[in-house]
């Protein structure tokens, strides 16, 4: 699931650049906007309900349901 999610991501246009706080130590941005893999493990994990709490730190949620689901 990983592998196909950071695929789309590049088709998509997403960059990716290494970061620690990152999944696997990466991020994938494009327009100053970070691809989500997993939305509901990312709110997990940041302790959120919320869509728009992801969108407040620079998620592209759209993206996430266009390309996602």
């Amino acid at each position: 699931m990983y592998e196909e999610s950071k695929q789309r991501a590049i088709k998509h246009g997403y960059i990716r650049y290494e970061n620690y706080l990152g999944y696997n130590g990466e991020v994938y941005v494009k327009n100053k906007k970070i691809w989500i893999h997993n939305i509901e493990a990312l709110k997990h994990e940041l302790g959120y309900t919320n869509d728009n709490n992801l969108i407040e730190l620079g998620y592209n949620v759209d993206d996430y349901y266009r390309y996602n689901v």
